[in-house]
């Protein structure tokens, strides 16, 4: 889990030392927590081996290893659109001919993700 953090911990102090413009850094701030949901704890714990198997976790492929739950989710290619300077628009198909759209204040945070977690949440599955 160490290893995994540090990436995070790196976007944010390049993001504070103006090497990324805040919009890029939260961009990699929330690709690294989807990617987060997808990692075994080994993979968490090795930079290298979450290199390695970087093509397969993106696909949402098979690796070697045994998921940890029977729950498998698949990250594919979102898209992300910038609708105004406060506004981006973020794409991600959830299967064949399903997606969700979401427009998000470029400058969201824990707790706007939290808002939007709990509404999820609460969305009843038909």
């Amino acid at each position: 889990m160490q290893d995994f953090k540090k990436l995070t911990e790196f976007v944010n102090f390049a993001a504070k030392n103006r090497k990324y413009p805040e919009s890029t850094a939260q961009g990699l701030r929330a690709a690294l927590k989807l990617f987060d949901q997808e990692l075994s704890d080994e993979e968490r714990n090795s930079l290298q081996l979450f290199k390695e198997r970087f093509d397969q976790i993106e696909r949402g492929g098979p690796r070697p290893f045994e998921p940890t739950s029977t729950e498998t989710t698949t990250i594919e290619q979102k898209q992300v659109e910038t609708v105004s300077k406060d506004v981006q628009r973020v794409e991600w198909p959830l299967r064949p001919g399903a997606k969700v759209v979401l427009l998000l204040p470029n400058d969201v945070t824990d707790a706007d993700i939290k808002k939007i977690k709990t509404l999820l949440d609460l969305v009843e599955v038909a």
